[in-house]
Parts: C-alpha cells; structure tokens; sequence
C-alpha cells in the first residue's frame, strides 16, 4: 500500500467506498437470513462499528508509513497473524472473482441460473390459491377423470402447489384477467416424480385402454411418449409449471378452446389450424397474457405453460400435493 496525500475530499470518498464495499456482499447475505432487522446493523455496524474501525485503521496506518493491514497485524500480533492475514485476503480476493466470473457466465447463458434444493424440500413453494385468491381449482390427477383413470400417485388432497416465484407471476396473470372478465382455472401445477414415476409404468402396461375414447382417441399409448404429450421427466416436478384455462366469470364457464384439458391430439396444438377463429382466439388470449408475465408455452398443448426463469432448473420434486407439505416445508 503506498501513502499518498490526498485532499480531504478525496480521503473521505476513499474511507467511504472501503465501508461500502463489502455491502453488496455480505449485506446482501444477511438481509436474506434475517430479514428487516439487518438494517440495524447497517446503522450500528457500517456506519457506527465500521467508520471507527476503518479511521483507526487508517491513522494506525498512517503512523506505520503506510503499512497494509497484514503487516500491521504483524507488528502488533506476530508474524503469525501477519499470514493469516495475506492468506485471508487472497482467499477473499479469489472468491469475489470468481463469484464475479460465474455470474456473468451463467448470464450469457453458459450454465442455468437457479438454486439446488433437496427434492423433499417443499420450502419454496406455496399452496395457491393462497397467494392467488381468485384462481379456480379441478385437479384432475387427484380424481379419477383422466387419462389414467385413477387417482395419480403423490397427489394426496385437491391443491394446486408452486414455486413462490410462478405463483407471484400468475397472480400477475390472474390480476391482468380479472379486469377482462376472466378467472384462471388450475387443472394441474406441481406434479410430484412418484405420479411421473406411474405415467411412465402405464404407458408399459399395454392392455390398460380404458380412457382412450376420451383422451387419446386417435393414438396408440406408446406414441403419448414419442411425440411429447407425456414427458418421462417432467417440468412439472420442478415446480415452476401450471396447466389451466380461463373461466368466463358472466356465464361461469370456461372459454371454448377447441379441445379439452389432456386430449393428446393435433388438436390440442396451440397453433392448429382445425379450429374456429374464436376457438383460436381465446387461446392466444391465455398464451399472450402468460407470456407477457414471463411464462412459456410449448408447441402440443394449448394449457401448458412453464416459467421461463424458474428457480429450480435441476430439481425434480417427490413431496406429495398437500397443503400439509407446504406448511411443513
């Protein structure tokens, strides 16, 4: 460290950039763990704690000839503490860049941004029609009106489960559609990997046709899988996807899509040409306005609609659909 005079208001920006400095980072982190409180810290350690700290160290430094904090540590603790020092800050030093380096990496698209979590882990999610009072619920894996014909393994009561973060962005979405006269209804959201796990096992037992009149009238079961209508990994499981249409809240109906929740068919393609101007129109009125509130759709199912930022690229799920297991978690 080299000691140069400066002018007072050179000095004083200094001193304040030092204090500052390790706020993005570490003020960040404990706001996360403690919530509000961490403004009292701001105050009594950054501001009170901190300034002192660092107008001692600087006067201290100052009469050493400019000495960094490693050797000031030296003089008055031994050269012990003198290494532990450089070591701490070359430590400290690597992991600011490389935090630096693997944020702007994931940015541009080199690795999926978003947490790890333990697939029992029901902490980040939230029972929805608590955060968006207003949605419509027919979960159809917990009755026995599917294509299965049974009630779905893992879906234990009839609730909608999501992350906080796609539920704070449907309730954007359900916010923008009331205006219009519309309710979102919830077919399926969160879909545990044990119900995953019995669509992959159906699809092996080939005698077991019983709802294909009404599901998949025109295919055989071995091609659900081929052509994307039933994934063996599903988005679902990670907690960020939602299947749903639109009630019209004057005639307390849903709005004619063309087909059906779950008919595997062309028909169901968002894009099809085979239905009516209205049918098509009420479609690109659900599509646009969950992909206005950051949503995907996909290419064969007209209700299907996954957050495009989600916050758990990796994790497949196994908690049950219950309210229970939000409330634990």
């Amino acid at each position: 460290m080299d000691c140069v005079p400066l002018r007072t208001g050179k000095a004083f920006l200094i001193q304040l950039l030092n204090i500052a400095g390790t706020g993005p980072i570490f003020g960040a982190l404990m706001g996360a763990v403690f919530g509000p409180v961490v403004f009292l810290w701001i105050v009594a350690g950054s501001i009170l704690g901190g300034a002192v700290h660092d107008y001692m160290a600087g006067m201290i430094s100052s009469r050493h000839g400019g000495a960094s904090i490693a050797e000031l540590s030296g003089i008055y603790l031994g050269k012990g503490a003198m290494w532990v020092m450089r070591v701490f800050s070359v430590i400290l030093l690597i992991l600011c860049g490389a935090g630096e380096q693997a944020s702007k990496y994931r940015k541009e698209g080199g690795a999926p941004m978003g947490r790890k979590a333990l697939p029992t882990d029901a902490s980040g999610f939230v029972l929805l029609s608590d955060f968006v009072p207003h949605i419509v619920q027919e979960i159809r894996y917990y009755s026995t009106y599917n294509f299965i014909g049974e009630c779905i393994d893992g879906y234990e009561e009839p609730v909608a489960l999501l992350t906080k973060e796609a539920a704070r962005a449907l309730k954007a979405v359900s916010s923008e559609m009331i205006v219009q006269g519309y309710r979102l209804k919830i077919f399926d959201a969160y879909r545990p990997v044990t119900a995953v796990k019995q669509f992959i096992l159906w699809g092996i037992e080939d005698t077991d046709i019983r709802m294909k009149p009404y599901f998949y009238p025109e295919l055989e079961k071995k091609e659900l899988f081929a052509r994307g209508y039933i994934a063996r990994r599903s988005s679902h499981s990670r907690g960020s996807a939602v299947d749903l249409t639109l009630l019209d809240m004057s005639t307390g109906r849903e709005l004619d899509m063309g087909s059906p929740f779950d008919l595997f068919s062309p028909l169901s393609h968002p894009d099809c040409t085979e239905v009516t101007k209205e049918q098509y129109a009420n479609r690109m009125l659900l599509q646009r306005a969950m992909v206005r509130n950051g949503f995907a759709p996909i290419d064969c199912e007209w209700w299907h609609f996954a957050l495009a930022d989600e916050p758990y690229p990796d994790t497949y799920f196994e908690f049950p659909v219950s309210s229970r297991a939000v409330l634990n978690g």
